[in-house]
């Protein structure tokens, strides 16, 4: 529904975006559970970034008429999201 209605939905009255905002919720904390903690890592704040990579490249990707680029652009998210939860993005 995120990358489907998403923009809509930001549009909308509170009421209707509520339960958008619920579902994030709901999805980041359990992005943020299944995100290994590390020193001086901050799983929630990883949960935020994939979930947005996520939307956002099955969004970019729906767009695009190219369907080599589009599958590129799954596979690239793909890998961000299992380097930055697999900490590879901390120095």
């Amino acid at each position: 529904p995120l990358a489907a209605l998403g923009s809509d939905a930001a549009r909308q009255s509170e009421e209707v975006r509520l339960p958008f905002q619920n579902g994030i919720e709901a999805h980041l904390q359990i992005l943020d559970e299944l995100i290994p903690a590390s020193a001086g890592s901050k799983p929630y704040d990883k949960a935020m970034v994939i979930l947005s990579l996520m939307v956002g490249a099955v969004t970019i990707s729906r767009i695009m008429t190219d369907q080599e680029m589009s599958e590129r652009v799954l596979e690239t998210a793909t890998g961000a999201v299992k380097r930055i939860a697999g900490g590879a993005d901390e120095e």
